[in-house]
């Protein structure tokens, strides 16, 4: 005798990447969960339409859809996901050999799930024209099992709030994730006012009634009955028994795989460490070196204050080398018209000439610059030599 295993859980927004990458299988290998078989992954399938999107992002679009007045706590709860499945015997009656008649019908089935969602039309037996609501006889009725388990519960959690619904056959037991956004009746996200303990119980009967019952599934006994211990030694036990056994087997690996990172972690700290001795000493170098870089740029500094002042000296004393030479060349041609113009003078007497055509060059000199600055200076010159010619004369007499 085989029972129905409805079970729910709660995630946080830290949770859901997680059991995205699990439930999508997008990564080819897992540390936690041993017994999937990846080669039989593309079997796996999703009941839930247009699923074009991360679960993070179907999330945050529905609440921001909800138009809350508060925002969102960061530990709140942003989705919950039920697991539905059964024991392998279960699943090994459901098997049979007409797949083709019951694909056709389960395809047909789920599309008008799909239409009845889209038109908003209930999904009844009136809306899909008659179609059977048993599978063809001698078919695998486990897509079809799956198939009402998710009307099931999209029905009662509302479909607008369903992120994903994947059926997992690559596992030991076949078994669906189902996905949901709690959001209560009056548009509150709220797992807490959602998922009630007495919610929680009149689902397993709820869910009995409209799918375990047509498949021959037993319903579980709540605890405390007293008969619950009596099913725990049929087919259910074995359910939970393997069920624990894969749980037990994933904390081992979890263990492991936390003991090889505690590991690393040890590692990378004496990295860590030697980086940070290696800093500490590059830290002191370079305040080493910017000191002696400030020092080198203030020498600097100094130094081409030194090189300008020698430069400004340079150009001076070229500037007065250039007036010697052109002083000493007009002395050469002086004295060169000096010769040709008295060969038989001696060298005294040129040099007598030269130092008289000297001063009159400065007189010369001297009369433009009282002519520029000083027009009447000849006027006045000459009054006093006149001036004095009479004081010389004037003594004579005397």
């Amino acid at each position: 005798m085989s029972y129905a295993v409805v079970r729910v859980q709660k995630m946080t927004r830290g949770a859901i990447k997680g059991i995205e990458i699990h439930d999508r299988r997008e990564k080819d290998h897992s540390l936690t969960n041993p017994d999937i078989d990846f080669s039989k992954s593309g079997e796996n399938y999703d009941l839930c339409p247009a699923q074009n999107e991360s679960f993070s992002e179907a999330v945050q679009r529905r609440i921001e859809q909800l138009d809350l007045k508060r925002a969102v706590r960061k530990d709140a709860v942003l989705m919950a996901q039920v697991i539905v499945t059964s024991d392998g015997a279960f699943f090994d009656g459901l098997k049979d050999v007409d797949e083709d008649a019951y694909n056709a019908w389960a395809e047909r089935r789920a599309s008008c799930s799909h239409e009845a969602y889209i038109s908003g039309v209930p999904f009844t037996e009136d809306y899909i024209g008659g179609l059977s609501d048993s599978p063809p006889m001698q078919a695998d009725r486990s897509r079809q099992f799956f198939q009402d388990a998710y009307d099931f519960l999209a029905e009662r959690y509302g479909r607008e709030n369903v992120i994903s619904a994947t059926v997992h056959l690559d596992e030991a037991t076949p078994h669906m994730h189902f996905n949901f956004v709690p959001v209560t009746p009056d548009g509150r996200l709220s797992a807490k006012d959602v998922l009630t303990k007495q919610s929680l119980t009149e689902q397993q009967t709820a869910f009995h009634e409209a799918v375990g019952a047509k498949y021959g599934l037993q319903r579980g006994e709540p605890k405390g009955s007293g008969k619950r211990r009596q099913h725990m030694e049929t087919a259910e036990y074995k359910a939970y028994a393997a069920e624990l056994a894969e749980a037990r087997q994933r904390a081992e690996t979890a263990q492991r795989a936390t003991q090889a990172l505690d590991s690393r972690v040890h590692v990378l700290q004496g990295d860590v460490k030697a980086l940070e001795g290696q800093r500490e000493r590059l830290s002191a170098d370079l305040a080493e070196t910017s000191q002696r870089a400030g020092e080198a740029h203030q020498r600097a500094a100094q130094e081409q204050g030194a090189v300008k002042a020698l430069e400004s000296r340079r150009d001076a004393l070229r500037d007065e080398v250039g007036g010697l030479q052109r002083e000493v060349a007009v002395l050469e041609q002086n004295r060169d018209k000096l010769l040709a113009q008295s060969p038989g003078w001696s060298l005294a007497e040129v040099k007598k000439q030269v130092e008289i055509d000297r001063k009159l060059s400065r007189l010369e000199q001297l009369e433009r610059f009282l002519d520029a600055h000083f027009p009447r200076w000849r006027d006045l010159f000459q009054t006093f030599q006149r001036q004095q010619g009479r004081d010389r004369d004037t003594g004579r007499d005397r």
